[in-house]
């Protein structure tokens, strides 16, 4: 099977990898720090997309984005999602 190279946003690795972790585009999480890759990557696999605010952007940013372009969750490390997680019974 031939490689591909790919960036992000990506719809192909997500559709790659979801079935290889046993898991649906709606049962997946993608968090980065950039609203333009990663958070648009989610949005486009229908995932839960989660700002980090370590990098690229910030809760501003985010802020400033029409409501559908908005991550689902903002978060200021990636330990905040462990404990959102938990919270949720995951």
């Amino acid at each position: 099977m031939p490689y591909e190279v790919l960036g992000k946003p990506s719809a192909l690795a997500v559709a790659v990898a979801t079935p290889r972790l046993g898991m649906s585009g709606t049962r997946t999480l993608i968090a980065g720090d950039d609203l333009t890759l990663d958070v648009a990557m989610a949005h486009a696999a229908d995932a839960v997309g989660v700002l980090v605010t370590t990098g690229t952007h910030s809760r501003e940013d985010a802020a400033r984005l029409p409501a559908e372009q908005r991550p689902d969750l903002v978060v200021d490390g990636l330990g905040e999602i462990v404990g959102v997680l938990r919270r949720c019974g995951r």
